[in-house]
């Protein structure tokens, strides 16, 4: 019995800090929702998942207390791999760059894997206090 509502605690627990979370990955409907229907925010486009900056930018969303959409080109769907990106908006969002959409528009960029440690999370900083 003290098992189960260890359980249920832990999974209470974390379906309500799902919805805090401030760095989340996100299928072409959430891009859609920035490119098309007026969504103003933060995505980030990569083609995978384990890049070295990733980090650096979830740490930034949480300080900065904003919310930034990843979108993995080749991994629309979390978790259902693509041997091609389907991506319609590939000649205005590139892989490796974090962007803020407003308008239907991209207001502003930042090619994240041009920079590394320090440098990269000064960046990222700037670049999130100038668009927030």
């Amino acid at each position: 019995m003290k098992k189960l509502l260890v359980i249920v605690a832990i999974s209470v627990l974390l379906i309500g800090c799902k919805g805090k979370e401030m760095f989340y990955q996100t299928d072409l409907e959430g891009i859609t929702d920035f490119m098309e229907n007026n969504a103003a925010g933060f995505i980030l486009v990569v083609t995978d998942n384990d890049e070295y900056f990733i980090e650096d930018i979830r740490m930034a969303a949480s300080k900065e207390k904003v919310k930034i959409a990843m979108y993995n080109v080749y991994e629309p769907t979390i978790g259902e791999k693509e041997n091609r990106p389907n991506f319609p908006y590939s000649s205005d969002l590139k892989g490796s760059t974090l962007y803020y959409v407003a308008d239907n528009t991209v207001q502003g960029e930042l090619v994240v894997n041009k920079y590394a440690d320090l440098q990269l999370t000064q960046e990222i900083s700037n670049f999130i206090k100038n668009h927030k």
